[in-house]
C-alpha cells in the first residue's frame, strides 16, 4: 500500500493519564468503559456513587486496548460525545493520536500480526493474572498507510463485521425461536399448576456425576487419545452439541473418571451452572458435569435437554452458594419435569429439527464470513487492498 510508514506505537499512545476519583462526584453520571462493558458489547453509563476507585479519563476517538488475559482480543473506539466524562479502567492502553484512524487502529489491534507481538510483551503466573506490559507494547513497530489508505481499509472492514454481526444476530433469534416454541406448545415449566402432570427427573432418567483423576495434570492420567470434556468446551460450542473436545486422558485416566457415549445429554453443574448439551463425541466427563442415562419412555431426550435450557435462571438458582456455585446429584434429581404426551414431544422435536436446520444454514453462512474477513484483514495490513 503506498505511502505506508514503519511507526511505534508508542508514539500513538495518549501521554499521561489524567485520573477522576468518581466517589469525589457521587451524583454525577459517567461513561465507563471497562472490560465487563466491551464483553457486552456497550460502555455503561454509572454514577459516580457506584464506581469504586480511580479511573483514566478518556474521549471521543480513543482506542483502547486491553492489557488483561491477552489472548481475549479486545480493542474499541471510545464513541462520540454525549455530554458525559468518559472514564476507562486501567486495565485499558490508551491510544490518541491524529495520525491514525482510530477505526483503523481497532482492526489492527486486533489483527493476527500485530498480537503475535502483543502476546510476546506478556507477563504474569497465567489466566486473570496475565497481563501485556505497556512500556513493551509500545515498542512493537507497525507498517501503518496514509491517512486516505487508513479509512479505506477501516471500511471494507467495518462492512464485513457489520455482516458477520447481522448473522450473529439472526443466530441469537433462532435461539429465541426454539425457545418460543417450546414456551407456545409446553407453557412455562417454571410456573406453579402447569397444565402437565410431573415427574422428577431422577425418576426419568439414571442421573450420573463425572469423575476426575487426580492429580490434575499427572501424565498417567493425561494427554492420552481418549477426549476428556472440560466446561469451556460446552460454553464454546454452538447449538446443542459439543462436536470439539480439546483435552485428552490416557485409558488409565478414563478408568479414573467417566466415560460416556456420543449422543449422551449432559448437564453443566458446577461453576457455569445448568448448560445442557449433547456429546458430538464419546467423552470423558469431570465432577463438573452430570449426564442422563437410560431415559425413561415418558420423556424424549430433545424434549428434556429444552426443558434445561428453557430452566437455566432456575436452576443456577437452586445451586446453592459457596466458593463457587454446585447443583448437586440429589438437587437436580428432585428437580420435577412437566411430561406432555410423548406424541406431543415428537411434534416438538421435529419442529426443532426444521430450526437447527436454519441454524445450520445461518451456521455456514457465518463460517464463510468470518474466513472472508480473517482473509480480507489479513491482505489490509499487507498493504494489498
Amino acid at each position: 500500500m503506498s505511502g505506508e510508514q514503519s511507526v511505534r506505537l508508542g508514539d500513538l499512545m495518549a501521554g499521561r493519564a489524567t485520573t477522576v476519583n468518581p466517589a469525589r462526584f457521587m451524583d454525577e453520571d459517567f461513561e465507563l468503559y471497562s472490560i465487563p462493558a466491551f464483553d457486552r458489547g456497550a460502555p455503561e453509563t454509572v454514577p459516580g456513587s457506584q464506581i469504586g476507585s480511580s479511573k483514566q479519563l478518556v474521549q471521543a476517538g480513543d482506542v483502547l486496548l486491553s492489557k488483561i488475559v491477552p489472548h481475549i482480543r479486545r480493542a474499541w473506539v471510545v464513541g462520540p460525545d454525549r455530554g458525559l466524562r468518559k472514564l476507562a479502567s486501567s486495565e485499558w492502553i490508551v491510544f490518541r493520536s491524529d495520525a491514525v484512524d482510530p477505526g483503523y487502529l481497532r482492526h489492527l489491534l486486533v489483527g493476527d500480526e500485530f498480537h503475535a507481538s502483543f502476546m510476546n510483551t506478556v507477563a504474569g503466573v497465567g489466566g486473570s493474572l496475565m497481563r501485556a506490559r505497556p512500556a513493551f507494547v509500545a515498542e512493537i513497530r507497525m507498517a501503518i498507510p496514509s491517512m486516505d489508505g487508513q479509512r479505506r481499509v477501516a471500511g471494507v472492514l467495518d462492512r464485513v463485521e457489520a455482516l458477520r454481526a447481522r448473522r450473529r444476530e439472526a443466530r441469537g433469534l433462532l435461539h429465541e425461536l426454539a425457545d418460543s416454541v417450546y414456551l407456545e406448545m409446553f407453557g412455562s415449566p417454571a410456573e406453579p399448576g402447569g397444565r402437565w402432570p410431573t415427574a422428577p427427573v431422577g425418576s426419568l432418567a439414571r442421573v450420573i456425576r463425572g469423575a476426575s483423576p487426580r492429580p490434575a495434570g499427572d501424565p498417567r492420567y493425561f494427554g492420552g487419545t481418549i477426549p476428556w470434556l472440560k466446561i469451556s468446551d460446552v460454553t464454546a460450542a454452538r447449538g446443542k452439541t459439543v462436536e470439539h473436545v480439546r483435552e485428552t486422558v490416557t485409558e488409565a485416566g478414563r478408568a479414573k473418571s467417566v466415560y460416556l457415549e456420543r449422543g449422551t445429554l449432559i448437564l453443566t453443574n458446577s461453576a457455569t451452572v445448568g448448560i445442557p448439551k449433547f456429546l458430538g463425541v464419546g467423552s470423558c466427563i469431570h465432577d463438573g458435569f452430570l449426564a442422563f442415562l437410560d431415559l425413561s419412555d415418558r420423556v424424549l431426550a430433545e424434549y428434556l435437554y429444552s426443558f434445561f435450557r428453557i430452566m437455566r435462571p432456575h436452576l443456577s438458582r437452586l445451586a446453592p452458594e459457596g466458593t463457587q456455585k454446585n447443583l448437586n446429584t440429589p438437587i437436580v434429581k428432585a428437580i420435577e419435569v412437566p411430561l406432555p404426551p410423548v406424541e406431543l414431544q415428537r411434534e416438538f422435536k421435529r419442529r426443532m429439527a426444521a430450526v437447527e436446520e436454519l441454524e445450520a444454514t445461518v451456521g455456514r453462512g457465518g463460517v464463510v464470513l468470518d474466513e472472508m474477513f480473517g482473509a480480507l484483514r489479513q491482505r489490509a495490513f499487507r498493504g494489498e487492498l
